[in-house]
């Protein structure tokens, strides 16, 4: 009776260290001083282009494409955000100018329109730069993306050209002009590039 109690005991001893197991790698690491020191340059880099808007992601996992997709992402939600402040300036200048009632209108299809053209110009946004580092059994992917600053404005010229009668009384206002201007610097960078 005594020896079946003990190895009962032992199995269950043994038991519950096999399920201790061994604590599985995180996905979300602490930095490490050998990961700070891996940093490239140019993530760090935060000058502004007059052509180009910029940003920066990182990603990690444990597989090397799920890594680079979420450094992609995050590259790009960072620009979506810089244009939807860029077109949330306009839309103040807009406000600023409207004085009437069919003015809010043009406010309002202005906004609405904002909002599809920032998913649509996404697609325009395209690898700067890239590294990819492995640390321990992680993948950590850094991108910088970019966009061209003109594209956003073309897109959205394009939107409102769609609805003839608010594009009438959009044409009347400074947001239009500023507008126009980043498109000009867009097509002289365009043919500079020869495209």
């Amino acid at each position: 009776m005594r020896f079946t109690t003990l190895v009962i005991a032992a199995l269950i001893t043994v038991f519950l260290i096999g399920c201790g197991g061994t604590k599985p790698p995180t996905i979300h690491p602490d930095a490490s001083s050998q990961t700070q020191g891996n940093i490239p340059e140019w993530y760090l880099d935060t000058s502004e282009d007059t052509n180009f808007l910029f940003a920066v992601g990182n990603g990690v996992s444990q597989d090397m494409d799920l890594a680079e997709d979420k450094a992609i992402q995050t590259a790009t939600n960072r620009i979506a955000g810089q244009l939807e402040k860029k077109f949330n300036g306009y839309i103040k200048g807009m406000k600023e100018e409207a004085g009437s009632p069919e003015n809010a209108q043009l406010v309002s299809t202005f906004t609405k329109a904002t909002k599809g053209v920032v998913s649509t110009v996404l697609s325009g946004v395209t690898t700067h730069k890239k590294a990819i580092q492995r640390e321990g059994n992680l993948w950590r992917v850094y991108v910088k993306m970019k966009m061209a600053k003109g594209a956003s404005e073309q897109a959205m010229l394009n939107k409102m050209k769609q609805q003839e009668a608010m594009f009438a009384r959009f044409r009347e206002t400074q947001v239009m002009g500023e507008m126009e201007k980043e498109i000009e610097k867009f097509e002289n960078y365009k043919k500079e590039q020869g495209q």
